[in-house]
């Protein structure tokens, strides 16, 4: 949007000298993202050599449109990512049951191959004493 921007006019027909958005590349866009306080006189809706005109803010209008992001609309790229992010957690769940389900499988076959029977036991000991 503030590539858009940069490419037209203000009021006064001058080129925009400060951004409307702004963020720290360093930090991340997406948790510094900030509006900067311009008035709307300072907005370059304009094209240039149109001094006054609406040119440049229907560019930013059809930027909603424009197939900019691996050839999505931001909405489509969004509604992308949301449904892999909810496909990406069912497969998760669904491999820790299935983990879960063979965690207990191999509890219960150790213990069936390890466990003692205390009757068994109970029975050898009581023929051992007999004897």
């Amino acid at each position: 949007m503030n590539g858009t921007l940069s490419q037209g006019i203000d009021e006064n027909g001058t080129a925009p000298a400060t951004d409307l958005f702004t963020y720290n590349a360093t930090t991340g866009a997406a948790i510094t993202l900030a509006v900067n306080p311009l008035t709307p006189d300072q907005l370059a809706a304009a094209l240039p050599g149109a001094t006054g005109g609406n040119g440049n803010a229907l560019a930013v209008a059809s930027l909603a449109n424009a197939k900019t992001t691996n050839g999505y609309t931001f909405a489509q790229f969004y509604g992308t990512i949301g449904g892999q992010v909810g496909s990406d957690l069912v497969f998760a769940k669904n491999d820790a049951s299935t983990q879960q389900s063979l965690l207990n499988q191999a509890q219960t076959l150790r213990q069936q191959m390890s466990g003692v029977s205390l009757n068994e036991e109970a029975e050898n000991l009581m023929e051992f004493q007999r004897s």
